[in-house]
């Protein structure tokens, strides 16, 4: 099985904060749940992979392709769904729609009207005035519009009412099922059983000032889901 991302000797430091020599590997075929409380780098780790955050030293490669050299072609293959949205708020979905397709070559208006009429989305309705909830399907509708191989969410659910979050999770799977090759989710930790296959875990707090701490990944475990599953590590 190829590997679909591949992780090694990652370092970005953040303030007081730092991860070091973070290491996981994502196999095609495979969902993987990213998940830790806050503040143990989920976020810190997503952006600094999709390089809007400059990292201090590591590899990263997206389907065997180092990504400081080939971070246009990636990116054309990649879906990312981010907590913040990263959108202009004074601009319509339709208009949003209109910067952000040419920047992909397979991107199809035709998934994203069916997108949009499945979450029930009204194009000419300004980004600030959504809901969160409607924001992420927003959002998910444009990351499922150019036919990504790799899907990458930012707490997709957090926050979300019962309903949507239902209707966004049987959205993944039918992504899944269509041909998606990965999707690589994170999620805040809460005590319980685990169902992730890679944790992240936080720093102590730290004091004003004081040396750096790291964030380390700990060891893999089984993933709970509706659609088989092949997590493994690559340490």
């Amino acid at each position: 099985m190829n590997n679909i991302l591949e992780v090694s000797g990652l370092r970005k430091s953040c303030g007081n904060f730092a991860l070091k020599d973070l290491a996981f590997c994502l196999p095609e075929g495979c969902i993987t749940g990213f998940i830790g409380t806050n503040g143990a780098g989920k976020t810190t780790t997503l952006r600094t992979l999709l390089r809007l955050a400059n990292k201090e030293a590591g590899e990263v490669r997206f389907f065997g392709l180092d990504m400081e050299k080939n971070e246009k072609q990636i990116k054309n293959r990649l879906g990312v769904v981010l907590d913040d949205g990263c959108f202009y708020e004074e601009l319509s979905l339709a208009e949003m729609k209109s910067i952000l397709a040419p920047a992909y070559t397979a991107w199809s208006e035709r998934d994203f009207g069916r997108y949009v009429e499945m979450f029930r989305l009204d194009p000419g309705q300004k980004i600030h005035t959504l809901s969160k909830g409607m924001r992420m399907k927003y959002a998910l509708a444009l990351a499922l519009s150019h036919e990504a191989e790799l899907l990458i969410m930012d707490e997709p659910t957090s926050g979300l009412d019962p309903l949507v979050r239902s209707q966004l999770l049987d959205t993944l799977a039918d992504y899944m099922n269509k041909g998606g090759r990965a999707r690589l989710v994170s999620k805040r930790y809460k005590a319980g059983p685990a169902v992730c296959a890679l944790k992240m875990q936080p720093p102590d707090r730290c004091e004003k000032d004081a040396p750096a701490r790291e964030a380390e990944p700990l060891p893999f475990c089984p993933l709970s889901s509706r659609t088989p599953l092949w997590p493994r590590p690559c340490f």
